[in-house]
């Protein structure tokens, strides 16, 4: 798994901003979709494309997914 860009993610609320309201069950493509429906910039989306193409039950798991601590 490639390291997480630590200036986007330094915390993960960074992230969620671009995906706050989203529903889960989410799978990797709808998480995508929706942060650049939301203005997401580049960055957010270049770490959203480095999770595993899988669902997501949980914003606990994106982060897992990501490699950030829980």
């Amino acid at each position: 798994m490639a390291a997480i860009d630590k200036e986007v993610l330094a915390y993960p609320d960074t992230l969620l901003v671009y995906l706050d309201g989203i529903e889960y069950p989410a799978h990797k493509r709808d998480l995508m979709r929706y942060a650049r429906d939301h203005d997401a910039p580049e960055d957010v989306m270049e770490d959203l494309n480095r999770l595993p193409d899988q669902r997501f039950d949980t914003w606990a798991e994106v982060t897992a997914g990501l490699g950030v601590p829980g």
